[in-house]
């Protein structure tokens, strides 16, 4: 057969290289997505995709590298938009993380990871009225109220949990998550402390 045109073998690279990432074979799909880069330089998406390999292995520097090439390659792409700010959502940088989401939902006002993952920022701020809002969007409202009361129940704040969880159930009273987690907490709730 045929030699292979170097972005014929970079799209075989790529191709390879996410269906190892799927399989959790990050080192063998970082070295594929090199190669695709060393056989054609204008391969769409290598960066991004090296970006995300990079950042589940806490690889800042380069994570943040890969980041900023693809964004220099594709400004407008939500996909990437939300993976950066949840790279700074993961260190805690809160104000970067909420300025990517925010300008991912400006690309793709209906995206449910991106809403999710504001909704997350917004409730690490102790910003639980907007968490609200962008559960509501992103999940409805019964699994917005579910998801609020997890937050709050992790909060430490259990009566503002036990509020929320029962509002979700009287929304929708088959949600397990919800009735799995009212039932542990009013039964820690109630039962006397340990001497």
């Amino acid at each position: 057969p045929a030699e292979l045109k170097p972005s014929e073998g970079a799209q075989a690279c790529v191709t390879t290289a996410d269906s190892l990432a799927a399989k959790g074979h990050d080192q063998e799909a970082v070295k594929l997505l090199l190669r695709a880069r060393q056989l054609d330089p204008k391969q769409p998406q290598v960066a991004h995709r090296l970006a995300v390999l990079y950042d589940r292995h806490g690889s800042d520097k380069q994570a943040l590298r890969e980041y900023e090439t693809a964004l220099q390659e594709a400004p407008k792409n939500a996909d990437l938009l939300n993976d950066l700010g949840f790279f700074h959502y993961q260190r805690e940088s809160w104000t970067e993380a909420e300025r990517y989401f925010h300008t991912a939902l400006k690309q793709s006002p209906d995206n449910q990871r991106v809403l999710t993952n504001l909704a997350l920022t917004y409730a690490k701020q102790g910003n639980f009225e907007a968490s609200r809002e962008m559960f509501t969007r992103a999940v409805g409202p019964a699994a917005a109220h579910s998801n609020l009361g997890v937050l709050y129940a992790q909060a430490g704040r259990h009566e503002d949990a036990n509020r929320e969880l029962r509002q979700a159930l009287a929304i929708d009273p088959s949600l397990t998550q919800a009735n799995a987690i009212l039932a542990h907490l009013t039964a820690h709730q109630e039962s006397p402390p340990l001497r």
